[in-house]
């Protein structure tokens, strides 16, 4: 398999493991430790990935307006992405936001086929077209389901949806401004400028959890999210690849998981 297939792969599968796994700390555990610490929690993942990426890079930073340009708007789409769907998973059913979020790569393959010039072959088609049909269908509640409190998790999912989408783009049309681990670091150090806002989002007046089966578990669950989101990165910008490819293989698996 070619070098940006076995990363999407990859990326691919810790992605799954971290959307499983995501809902415990406030969900299931008692006290909670609620999704918006959860998102400084991930920043500070992003950080240490980063700093793994740099470190292979032997610490070479770029800078440059058209660097910082490009690296923070693709770290606040990012976050701004991640904080939405966080904000989302409060008020509605993971089992149907984090499908309906991962979904995003449809976005990234309708622009790279209208700015970059890429050719959509059959399996970005196919799973362009899956993929709008899950949207709907994920949507739909069975009767006797649990009822879901309105819909405006549905416009958050969608929000993200759309923010991941345009920053997988701009990860590979970025590609002369600034390398890979360059680009990952000044999207972490963006997911950290949005740290307030996750603060201000957070109900200090309930009892929260502060031992091993909040920030650590929480830590542990998020890790997997940010080591696939560098792992994208390296994927997208592979030579020997397209933003095309890596999307529809993303958005392919994306929709034959689900149930």
């Amino acid at each position: 398999m070619p070098r940006w297939a076995v990363l999407t792969a990859i990326s691919t599968l810790l992605f799954g493991i971290n959307a499983a796994l995501i809902e415990i700390p406030e969900k299931f555990v008692h006290p909670p430790f609620p999704m918006t610490l959860g998102y400084i929690i991930w920043s500070v993942t992003m950080l240490l990935c980063a700093a793994i990426a740099l470190e292979r890079n032997g610490w070479k930073l770029q800078g440059g307006r058209a660097a910082l340009a490009y690296g923070y708007t693709n770290g606040l789409l990012g976050a701004g992405g991640t904080l939405l769907m966080f904000q989302a998973l409060r008020d509605g059913p993971a089992y149907i936001i984090i499908p309906v979020v991962s979904l995003y790569p449809v976005v990234t393959v309708s622009l790279a086929a209208t700015l970059l010039r890429e050719r959509a072959g059959k399996t970005a088609i196919l799973g362009i077209l899956l993929a709008l049909v899950a949207i709907v269908l994920l949507s739909i509640q069975e009767p006797g389901t649990t009822p879901i409190r309105g819909w405006m998790w549905l416009i958050w999912s969608l929000l993200a949806l759309a923010m991941f989408g345009t920053q997988g783009w701009l990860i590979k049309a970025s590609a002369g401004a600034l390398s890979e681990e360059t680009l990952f670091f000044y999207m972490a150090f963006g997911a950290l400028l949005l740290g307030p806002a996750a603060l201000a989002m957070t109900d200090f007046s309930q009892p929260l959890n502060w031992g091993l089966a909040g920030p650590w578990l929480t830590a542990a669950i998020q890790f997997p999210n940010a080591l696939a989101a560098l792992l994208v990165i390296y994927a997208y910008r592979d030579p020997a690849g397209k933003v095309m490819y890596s999307s529809s293989r993303l958005v392919t698996l994306e929709v034959l998981s689900l149930r």
